[in-house]
């Protein structure tokens, strides 16, 4: 089962189209023999095991990534901006999602920006 979102990036002046981006979340399965114990311990924190004691968890995936190069050199966005928006789109999901759950933990959740290439979220 995957889903996946596309994002578009549009200039708040010229309305240009300046990229996109699609986030997809997808299970990924991990056999249990293929782990040693300190692995084990470390999955077992983000993931469900299954009647054959396999581990599956959630796992997010930039499926796609474009910007418009038809706009000229001086107005088009940095392939860097889309990937910390994305990353930005991510943490805000992720931070949602844990909130819900009741399991937000108030320790390094942060914003990405082209400037700052620090990535905990």
């Amino acid at each position: 089962m995957s889903s996946s979102v596309t994002y578009l990036a549009f200039d708040s002046r010229s309305n240009d189209l300046l990229g996109y981006f699609t986030l997809m979340m997808k299970a990924y399965s991990v056999k249990s023999d293929a782990l040693n114990s300190a692995n084990k311990r470390l999955i077992r924190r983000f993931s469900e095991i299954d009647s054959s004691g396999n581990f599956t968890a959630a796992v997010y995936l930039i499926a796609q990534i474009g910007k418009n190069f038809a706009l000229p050199e001086k107005d088009q966005i940095e392939g860097s901006e889309l990937l910390m928006a994305a990353m930005n789109v991510f943490c805000e999901t992720t931070t949602m999602q844990q909130d819900f759950k009741g399991k937000r933990k108030d320790s390094a959740l942060g914003k990405f920006s082209a400037q700052n290439a620090s990535f905990a979220c």
